[in-house]
């Protein structure tokens, strides 16, 4: 009777101290899981696919300025 009385104190014992270690092995993951939540930062522009718009208005800009240096040149 006094030897299982033991033993199942025992393991009750170990059973708590393994509680315990979760718990404080939780309560040190815990802040970490916090610091995880990264932001996200804009994409770089070179990455970008280049927009349509932008190179019609170089190319039209570009040629209106030899139009016109064109002309100058003319008189």
């Amino acid at each position: 009777m006094k030897i299982e009385e033991k033993v199942h104190a025992k393991e009750e014992e170990t059973r708590h101290l393994q509680a315990r270690n979760q718990e404080k092995k939780e309560a040190e993951i815990k802040p970490l899981r916090r610091n995880l939540n990264f932001k996200a930062n804009p994409m770089p522009a070179f990455y970008r696919e280049p927009d349509h718009r932008s190179e019609k208005t170089k190319v039209s800009s570009g040629s209106t300025a030899n139009v016109l240096n064109q002309h100058k040149s003319t008189e």
